[in-house]
């Protein structure tokens, strides 16, 4: 009779870890879900890429002519939003939270490119566009203080 209690003590213990394991999981799953939409409502106003752009251009003169997007994230996007450890469009006085929303437009790069010649080239391909229009680009969006484990959450984008 004891014997059976002390099995059926185990087994149910047994059953508890396995539930916490899969409340652990779950929650897991539900934290890398909010990741993933809270990544897919950085899409920003071509109102507020114009406003970025200037403020660039004011900041780093003729260097931004030459910023690759690998630096921008760098010596930029990283040291400006350090303090919150979140994403460059989290940070207000960067983007106003007005601003930001569902993306209309995907917008892809190469890291090596010009980050000048990129935000000019978005602005010229959506020149017509409404300024309310969203996008979405990854120096922005992403929270560049947390790449590798960001990087899963944005890959199924």
């Amino acid at each position: 009779h004891e014997q059976a209690e002390v099995h059926a003590q185990a087994k149910s213990q047994k059953q508890a870890e396995l539930s916490e394991q899969a409340q652990v999981h779950e929650l897991a799953e539900v934290h890398k879900q909010a990741e993933l939409l809270t990544t897919w409502l950085c899409g920003i106003t071509l109102k507020a890429l114009r406003e970025i752009m200037k403020n660039l251009i004011s900041e780093f003169g003729d260097m931004f002519d030459e910023m690759t997007t690998e630096e921008f994230v760098r010596d930029f996007a990283k040291t400006k939003s350090k303090q919150l450890s979140c994403r460059l469009a989290e940070v207000v006085w960067f983007v106003p939270t007005s601003e930001l929303g569902i993306p209309d437009y995907f917008i892809s790069h190469a890291w090596l490119g010009s980050v000048k010649t990129l935000l000019e080239s978005v602005l010229h391909f959506l020149q017509a566009a409404h300024e309310s229009t969203r996008v979405w680009i990854d120096i922005f969006a992403v929270n560049q203080h947390r790449r590798s484990e960001e990087s899963a959450v944005v890959a199924p984008l």
